[in-house]
Protein backbone atom coordinates (compact mmCIF):
# COMPACT_ATOMS: atom_id res chain seq x y z
CA UNK A 1 0.00 0.00 0.00
CA UNK A 2 1.27 3.48 -0.88
CA UNK A 3 0.97 6.67 1.14
CA UNK A 4 0.21 9.94 -0.61
CA UNK A 5 -0.07 13.46 0.69
CA UNK A 6 -2.10 16.26 -0.86
CA UNK A 7 -3.63 19.60 -0.01
CA UNK A 8 -7.29 20.49 -0.27
CA UNK A 9 -9.20 23.65 0.43
CA UNK A 10 -10.78 24.19 3.82
CA UNK A 11 -14.20 24.06 2.16
CA UNK A 12 -13.50 20.68 0.57
CA UNK A 13 -12.15 19.35 3.87
CA UNK A 14 -15.39 20.33 5.60
CA UNK A 15 -17.46 18.68 2.89
CA UNK A 16 -15.44 15.49 3.21
CA UNK A 17 -15.78 15.55 6.98
CA UNK A 18 -19.53 15.99 6.75
CA UNK A 19 -20.11 13.04 4.42
CA UNK A 20 -17.54 10.69 5.88
CA UNK A 21 -19.16 11.12 9.30
CA UNK A 22 -22.63 10.51 7.84
CA UNK A 23 -21.30 7.33 6.24
CA UNK A 24 -19.34 6.37 9.35
CA UNK A 25 -16.00 6.15 7.51
CA UNK A 26 -12.53 7.21 8.50
CA UNK A 27 -10.80 9.74 6.22
CA UNK A 28 -8.63 7.17 4.50
CA UNK A 29 -11.57 4.93 3.65
CA UNK A 30 -13.66 7.85 2.47
CA UNK A 31 -10.93 9.27 0.23
CA UNK A 32 -10.05 5.81 -1.12
CA UNK A 33 -13.70 5.21 -2.01
CA UNK A 34 -13.95 8.62 -3.68
CA UNK A 35 -10.79 8.02 -5.73
CA UNK A 36 -11.94 4.54 -6.72
CA UNK A 37 -15.31 5.88 -7.86
CA UNK A 38 -13.73 8.73 -9.82
CA UNK A 39 -11.24 6.37 -11.45
CA UNK A 40 -14.01 3.98 -12.53
CA UNK A 41 -15.89 6.90 -14.11
CA UNK A 42 -12.76 7.97 -16.03
CA UNK A 43 -12.08 4.40 -17.17
CA UNK A 44 -15.66 4.12 -18.48
CA UNK A 45 -15.31 7.45 -20.28
CA UNK A 46 -12.09 6.22 -21.92
CA UNK A 47 -13.72 2.95 -22.92
CA UNK A 48 -16.71 4.81 -24.35
CA UNK A 49 -14.39 6.98 -26.46
CA UNK A 50 -12.52 3.92 -27.75
CA UNK A 51 -15.76 2.13 -28.59
CA UNK A 52 -17.10 5.16 -30.46
CA UNK A 53 -13.86 5.41 -32.43
CA UNK A 54 -14.00 1.71 -33.34
CA UNK A 55 -17.68 1.94 -34.25
CA UNK A 56 -16.93 4.80 -36.64
CA UNK A 57 -14.14 2.78 -38.24
CA UNK A 58 -16.47 -0.21 -38.66
CA UNK A 59 -19.17 2.04 -40.11
CA UNK A 60 -16.70 3.46 -42.63
CA UNK A 61 -15.57 -0.04 -43.59
CA UNK A 62 -19.16 -1.22 -43.96
CA UNK A 63 -20.01 1.69 -46.24
CA UNK A 64 -17.00 0.86 -48.40
CA UNK A 65 -18.05 -2.79 -48.66
CA UNK A 66 -21.59 -1.80 -49.64
CA UNK A 67 -20.27 0.55 -52.32
CA UNK A 68 -18.02 -2.20 -53.68
CA UNK A 69 -20.93 -4.65 -53.64
CA UNK A 70 -23.16 -2.20 -55.48
CA UNK A 71 -20.44 -1.83 -58.13
CA UNK A 72 -20.05 -5.62 -58.42
CA UNK A 73 -23.80 -6.19 -58.70
CA UNK A 74 -23.91 -3.79 -61.61
CA UNK A 75 -21.00 -5.35 -63.51
CA UNK A 76 -23.17 -7.31 -65.94
CA UNK A 77 -23.50 -10.54 -64.04
CA UNK A 78 -27.28 -10.21 -63.84
CA UNK A 79 -27.53 -11.29 -67.53
CA UNK A 80 -26.14 -14.76 -66.75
Amino acid sequence: MKTISFKISDEMFERIEKYRKINNLNRTSYVNEAIETYTRVKEREDLHKKLRKEAKAIEKGSKQIIEEWDTTVGDGLDNI
